[in-house]
């Protein structure tokens, strides 16, 4: 995507597990080994060493495995496991009952569509490992794999939290405080980021974690004190504090690439973990600058969503990420980060880009087919959410979604939408905003224009395209 000059190329994903559930105690005479477990050696500039105890030597797969990266960067040490790629999972297949594997892994550190960064290496040869990719789930056979054909929801099996110990020559940061030697984490399902390697954790008002000393200086400098300022502006609209202090891991991969290559999410724990790289970085640019305030508002959010325990499925993506493009949009004018015109005038171009992506399509088509359905159409039905409703605002609405949702831990469209009418919403505009995310869109720029005119949101034009969205101040 081209926007006056530069190439702004990023991902945003964000995952969060649910909340904690009290269970009946049990003397350890009761309690069940795990069916898996890990132990991860780090090999700093060699390869790792992955170790798997099983209970039963039965196969079990990897269940994040977007991509096929793994046929060159994993491979079994012995003779006591075989490792393929089976019906679209890489998967362990133990040989002779077999109940101990031992695997080499490289780290990995390219882009996998629609998941994290394996491996996040940082330019003094740290680096934020994501444990969310050794997740592995049992298999039974192999047939019952092969029939997954690559969609994991299928797969009727029960998930188990799997204990990993990473083990490590170099200090370790799990969730903000630091290990030598090894530490244990839990892996299930949601996973999170560690760091390994020996920069100086930073203490900032808002955040402690690590900043790659290779970031420039224009950047880095204005980080603590712009990130403090998002994070105290959340704190006050959302009406609480993290229950866990910020951990940012934020990594700098050089100015190789045209342009502006960012990449991040929020994880459990109160993790950002962050990468960027590209010729932009090179001397300051305002318009660089702006992009990475926005970009830390809209992970920030995301945290502040995460904090009750309850998130959205992909199928209503466009709930959580629209809602926190527009909650970073108006952080940052709030707090003097952003002009308003200049965020009306990208609110214009957003609305253009989900108009041109809704054409015949259904919202989760456009949802399948890349960020649009998600990110812009999310942030103008989120900006006319808000504009919906007389007397209260986006907030307000999270808060009420998430209290009206039955599940402990996903909400869904319908309480979206009851929320919304619980909080004065005309009938109406709720139907109609309901059948924009349900219902094939034909005429997506006359009916989103209509919809922007029953809200009150006033629209300007110029040469017969909208150039600007006017937000009520």
């Amino acid at each position: 995507m081209k926007q006056s000059g530069l190439v702004l190329t990023f991902s945003l994903l964000s995952a969060c597990g649910p909340a904690a559930v009290e269970t009946p105690e049990q003397s350890e005479d009761d309690i069940a080994p795990p069916p898996i477990s890990l132990v991860l050696t780090d090999g700093e500039q060699d390869a790792w060493t992955l170790d798997v105890e099983l209970t039963e030597s039965k196969p079990i797969f990897f269940s994040r495995s977007n991509g096929d990266y793994r046929r060159e960067t994993f491979s079994v040490r012995d003779d006591q496991a075989m490792f393929d790629r089976v019906g679209g999972f890489d998967t362990i297949i133990p040989t002779d009952d077999a109940t101990s594997v031992e695997l080499s892994v490289t780290p990995y550190s390219g882009y996998i569509r629609g998941d994290y960064t394996p491996f996040i290496p940082f330019s003094d040869g740290g680096i934020a490992l994501f444990t969310g990719q050794f997740e592995l789930l049992p298999g039974d056979e192999l047939a019952s794999i092969e029939a997954l054909n690559g969609n994991l929801g299928a797969w009727s099996g029960e998930q188990v939290a799997i204990p990993m110990t990473v083990k490590s020559n170099r200090t370790l940061l799990v969730r903000g405080e630091r290990y030598q030697g090894e530490a244990d984490i839990m892996i299930d399902g949601s996973g999170e980021y560690i760091y390994l390697g020996d920069a100086t954790i930073v203490q900032g008002d808002a955040f402690s974690g690590v900043i790659d000393p290779g970031l420039p200086a224009w950047l880095r400098d204005s980080f603590d004190s712009e990130l403090s300022t998002i994070f105290e502006a959340l704190s006050d609209r959302f009406g609480y504090s993290l229950s866990d202090r910020a951990t940012v891991l934020f990594a700098f991969r050089g100015y190789e690439g045209q342009g502006l290559s960012n990449s991040g999410g929020a994880l459990p724990g109160s993790v950002l973990a962050l990468e960027t790289s590209g010729s932009a970085l090179r001397d300051p640019n305002e318009q660089v600058r702006g992009h990475f305030r926005w970009f830390f508002a809209h992970e920030a959010a995301h945290l502040f969503q995460h904090q009750n325990g309850k998130i959205g499925g992909q199928e209503v993506a466009w709930i959580h990420e629209g809602a926190a493009n527009a909650m970073a949009g108006r952080i940052l004018i709030d707090r003097g980060l952003r002009d308003a015109a200049s965020y009306e005038a990208s609110l214009a171009a957003t609305f253009v880009r989900c108009a041109d992506g809704l054409k015949g399509r259904t919202l989760e088509e456009t949802m399948r087919a890349g960020r649009v359905g998600a990110y812009d159409c999310g942030e103008i039905i989120a900006i006319m959410s808000d504009a919906a409703l007389p007397e209260h605002d986006l907030y307000d609405l999270w808060s009420t979604l998430i209290t009206r949702s039955e599940d402990l831990a996903q909400y869904g469209a319908d309480d979206y939408f009851a929320a919304m009418t619980e909080l004065g919403a005309k009938a109406e505009i709720v139907a109609d905003l309901r059948r924009l995310t349900t219902e094939p869109v034909e005429n997506a720029m006359a009916q989103l224009q209509s919809l922007l005119a029953a809200v009150g949101l006033d629209t300007v034009e110029a040469d017969g395209r909208i150039v600007r969205i006017a937000l009520p101040g």
